[in-house]
């Protein structure tokens, strides 16, 4: 049996023994709850928490109890449903919402909500906002928004110092490059490998058809296959140099991205 089940029935039946009376159901279950979530069991917990909501729809403290289980489990549409089907508004289950938002890569979504609605923790609202600023890749945004907010957390920090620090390629430079000594744009792209490869393709296609151009002339049919072959390969490896040079910057922002989600699913409100 899975061990995660087995906590769970265990502690199930500790807590039933605490059930007598009705008057410490409620905190009994709630408790249980909380031993859920510290467990990190939080596909139990929002299963407790459901039935505690479904008796006490208008407790704050579990419908905010129940939208971080959700956030924790990734599952942002049924977080939405109970949003929708509850009256209460709260600045921290908004918080919540939008967080789960983020690590689910809503990022325009969880951004529109932002600039709707501040939430009544300042600071709170400048870390989820700088955040979603860094997943849009918008770093310029994302340091004025921390500069103007005056916070100090030296987890956030350090990751927006990283972004704004990234060394990105150019495209335009890596194709140029290309363009000149083929194979020389991946190089620049860090794809040394694929650089190589491009160049002798290219030099030995071509080398092949100068040689039957010069031996047999220019009708040389031969030569106009080699060449033809060459001029393929010259085009393929612009166009791959691209794909390198994109595939390198997004492998610099991957790191910045994951940093972040990660950052995100630990921050507490």
């Amino acid at each position: 049996m899975n061990i995660r089940l087995q906590i769970y029935i265990l502690v199930c039946c500790s807590f039933s023994l605490f059930g007598q009376e009705k008057s410490e159901d409620f905190r009994n279950q709630y408790e249980f709850t909380r031993f859920l979530m510290h467990q990190k069991l939080f596909d139990f917990a929002s299963e407790e928490l459901e039935r505690l909501h479904f008796q006490y729809p208008n407790d704050r403290t579990i419908l905010r109890d129940l939208v971080y289980s959700y956030r924790q489990m990734g599952d942002v549409s049924t977080i939405e449903k109970r949003l929708m089907n509850s009256s209460i508004k709260d600045s921290i289950i908004n918080s919540e919402f939008i967080a789960a938002l983020q690590i689910n890569d809503y990022f325009q979504k969880s951004y529109s909500i932002l600039t709707q609605d501040q939430p009544s923790n300042f600071s709170k609202y400048f870390q989820l906002k700088t955040c979603n600023e860094l997943f849009l890749q918008d770093t310029r945004t994302a340091r004025k928004t921390w500069e103007y907010s005056h916070i100090k957390d030296q987890e956030l920090q350090s990751i927006l110092t990283r972004s704004t620090d990234l060394k990105q390629k150019s495209t335009f430079v890596g194709a140029a490059l290309s363009s000149i000594l083929p194979g020389s744009g991946r190089v620049y792209a860090k794809d040394a490998k694929d650089g190589i490869i491009s160049l002798l393709f290219v030099a030995t296609t071509a080398y092949q058809s100068y040689r039957r151009f010069h031996a047999n002339g220019i009708k040389s049919t031969s030569a106009w296959i080699y060449g033809g072959f060459s001029l393929g390969f010259y085009i393929a490896n612009i166009y791959g140099t691209v794909k390198s040079v994109k595939r390198y910057n997004s492998l610099q922002w991957r790191s910045i991205h994951d940093d972040t989600k990660n950052y995100i699913r630990n921050l507490d409100f």
